[in-house]
């Protein structure tokens, strides 16, 4: 099982520490001159190689700090330009104030990658700012881990996704996946560039990091997530904006010093990312029961190989400027050896991704 703590504290490293000034697209991408000016004379594998040596390493926001972590740069890049005082939830697409970030009834950090697929507890991707937004509580249970795909069909999709999600929202449960979520139309090629430049960014080199890849054939422990033909499809239908391109910078100058290439030159995408036929997936193994994502499924407290059931631990002291400090009551016979973990992503009855 994979160990879930309260909070998830990373080592602020200091890697590509790029300047304002090297933020800039004419700085930044120097050396890639001649990949820019004649992109079809490379393969794909060598673009990908190439722009991942540009945008990795990065300067790691930890998850959670004191100090300037994830909160607070969502805080400023998903700010609502009309409210200093709220950010803009990706899912909901509606504002929500800032005070109310990490409460069950307001909004939370959004893994657009999920966890289940690859995206670790300790490593840079934990916190990686270009795949991580902020989201409705509520809204974003209903994505939970489930892949990107479109969900027109009534019949079959839950439409809209939530019932406080916008009407151009589904989603849909497939025996044997995590099922499919369908965003709202606003943003759909915000998060599939979001997806392209993780597939990019990570293939597993660095330590606590696994090779995340995009396919038509979604499969979570291969971490492979998807769907692909349709992240392609919405890349092309909402195109990069200008609020984009703010986000993007802005992640650059302020916080890691890296940029997401797929915002700044989107014309890479169909050259990176073939799209694949989807036919014949390989089977996709199930996840074996120490290895389950378990802040996504949805336990919140488990002990050894027995989970607690409703009532039987509670907490009775948490100190708001130590998230680390929390106080528990066990009210049942406790396993020798075991070990209570806790999340602070709480689950509201269908998990968060």
């Amino acid at each position: 099982m994979i160990p879930r703590t309260l909070i998830s504290v990373l080592a602020l490293t200091i890697a590509n520490t790029a300047s304002g000034e090297d933020c800039s697209t004419e700085v930044y991408y120097q050396g890639l001159e001649d990949v820019l000016a004649a992109p079809e004379s490379f393969s794909a594998e060598e673009i990908d190689a190439r722009l991942r040596a540009v945008i990795s390493p990065h300067t790691v926001i930890p998850y959670t700090s004191t100090n300037v972590d994830c909160w607070d740069a969502l805080n400023v890049l998903d700010a609502d330009p009309s409210d200093p005082d709220s950010v803009l939830l990706i899912y909901k697409q509606t504002p929500d104030l800032i005070a109310n970030s990490g409460l069950s009834t307001g909004w939370n950090r959004e893994h657009v990658w999920p966890k289940s697929y690859g995206v670790g507890y300790t490593g840079p991707d934990t916190s990686d700012l270009l795949s991580l937004r902020a989201a409705d509580w509520s809204v974003n249970s209903a994505r939970n881990n489930r892949y990107y795909d479109n969900c027109f069909d009534e019949s079959v999709c839950d439409i809209p996704a939530h019932d406080e999600a916008p009407m151009d929202t589904g989603k849909m449960s497939i025996p044997g996946t995590t099922g499919i979520f369908m965003p709202p139309a606003a943003v759909r090629g915000d998060l599939a560039r979001s997806l392209f430049y993780m597939a990019t960014r990570y293939d597993g080199s660095e330590s606590n990091t696994e090779d995340l890849k995009l396919s038509n054939c979604v499969c979570d422990t291969s971490h492979t997530m998807g769907k692909l033909s349709t992240l392609l499809q919405w890349h092309t239908e909402d195109p990069v904006d200008d609020a984009e391109r703010v986000r993007n910078g802005l992640v650059c100058t302020d916080y890691q010093h890296n940029r997401n290439p797929y915002i700044d030159f989107p014309e890479l995408v169909e050259l990176v990312f073939i799209n694949d036929d989807g036919e014949n997936c390989p089977v996709c193994e199930e996840k074996a029961s120490d290895e389950d994502d378990d802040e996504e499924e949805g336990e919140f407290f488990a002990v050894s190989k027995n989970h607690f059931a409703p009532g039987d631990v509670a907490v009775i002291g948490y100190n708001s400027d130590d998230v680390k400090s929390v106080q528990l009551l066990v009210l049942v016979d406790l396993e020798a050896g075991g070990t209570i973990f806790v999340t602070d992503e709480a689950w509201m009855g269908e998990g968060v991704g």
